[in-house]
């Protein structure tokens, strides 16, 4: 049986408090390549994480940790390649991702369901990627920023 890490985030430098994450060896039959986002929930609590599975990379696992104990709350896995970006709503209901399938996904952090796909381009090239997503600190509206230089923004509904 072959061993790999699924994930590990190690945060030092935080005064006495230490953040140690370990998720290992699922015995799925597929490989947790990366992860190429992570953010903190704004209250502390919970840090999303996500990166492309499997080895040819076409699909994505978006995972949410408990802070203080380590232990996987909840995951759920997205049909985009790969996700670069991760960011919470200002309450934290909701997640946003961003990656290289050419549209911006929010999901309801409670449920785990896709709740809006937002299309930033109609044919995603081999380089393009939405590597930066950012909520309005009121929460209604979502900034995108992808390789193309350009930034977007949308109005979300309420």
């Amino acid at each position: 049986m072959e061993t790999f890490w699924l994930a590990l985030v190690r945060i030092f430098g935080c005064g006495a408090r230490k953040i140690y994450l370990y998720y290992k060896n699922l015995n799925r039959n597929y490989n947790y390549n990366h992860h190429s986002a992570i953010v903190f929930a704004p209250n502390g609590k919970i840090i999303a994480s996500g990166g492309a599975i499997g080895d040819d990379e076409k699909r994505s696992e978006i995972r949410f940790w408990n802070v203080t104990t380590g232990s996987l709350l909840n995951s759920f896995v997205d049909y985009e390649r790969d996700i670069y970006s991760l960011s919470f709503s200002p309450d934290g209901g909701t997640l946003a991702s961003g990656g290289t399938g050419g549209s911006v996904k929010l999901w309801s952090v409670e449920t785990g369901k896709l709740t809006m796909s937002l299309k930033t381009i109609n044919t995603p090239h081999d380089n393009y990627a939405l590597l930066t997503t950012a909520f309005s600190p009121n929460g209604k509206m979502l900034a995108v920023g992808d390789t193309d230089g350009t930034i977007r923004i949308w109005k979300l509904p309420q």
